[in-house]
């Protein structure tokens, strides 16, 4: 088993002065920029003025940089205090704040979907999460079985938000998969040819919303045999 990216932070002095911060930094501003394969030791070493052995001292292993950047994006979730959430409300923000990151940090995706190590950004966004399900009565497993199901809706709607922005596919009119032109003009297949016509729905706000309701409608039993349909929790300041 590898050692922990967070088990003992380097901090050697280098010139010029780096840091593990400026490092990952860099990183993100590479995977922004071109996307996450172009990101490399060597490559930042060269963005930062310095050489690819000064980097090592400060992060071990291209493992060690790529949790560190996935950390990195948890650090603007933010959560509110002082006042009463429902359930539905606490799997809303979970939803809504992975998108934005996502969103802002596109390459993170391929992140999600490997075995990483999260740290303490990412812990402590889940324990929030953890913390306010538990008031309503689920245990652990459920909770993270239930965020897990929330996360990869978000994923998916997130990564078809980015293919539609690379096609540049005008808002009111998503782009419809292809399908044989020869085959829908026999007639047999009405329903895909009205699919056709009409375009997938665009991926907005408010199909996101739509099908967001969906899915907490979905695992809204799970919510209500242990703690009732209209339970909130006060979050403390």
């Amino acid at each position: 088993m590898r050692a922990s990216t967070w088990a003992a932070p380097a901090e050697a002095v280098s010139k010029p002065p780096l840091s593990r911060d400026s490092i990952v930094q860099a990183a993100i501003r590479i995977a922004n920029r071109e996307g996450l394969k172009a990101v490399s030791i060597r490559k930042i070493a060269t963005v930062l003025g310095a050489s690819p052995m000064a980097l090592y001292y400060h992060i071990p292993s291209k493992d060690d940089l790529l949790n560190l950047m996935l950390d990195a994006t948890y650090a603007k979730c933010t959560f509110p205090e002082g006042i009463e959430l429902g359930w539905r409300q606490v799997l809303t923000l979970f939803a809504a704040q992975h998108r934005s990151n996502l969103e802002e940090y596109p390459w993170s995706i391929a992140i999600h979907l490997d075995s990483r190590e999260y740290g303490p950004e990412g812990i402590r966004a889940l324990e929030w999460h953890l913390e306010h399900l538990a008031s309503f009565g689920l245990d652990v497993r459920l909770s993270i079985r239930i965020l897990g199901l929330v996360l990869n809706f978000v994923i998916g709607f997130v990564s078809n938000e980015d293919q539609e922005s690379s096609l540049r596919v005008p808002a009111a009119r998503a782009q419809s998969p292809v399908f044989a032109e020869p085959i829908l003009a026999t007639g047999r297949y009405p329903h895909v040819a009205k699919f056709v016509a009409a375009g997938i729905e665009p991926a907005d706000d408010t199909a996101f919303a739509r099908a967001l309701n969906w899915l907490l409608d979905g695992v809204r039993p799970e919510f209500e045999k242990r703690a009732g349909p209209a339970l909130k929790i006060k979050v403390p300041h």
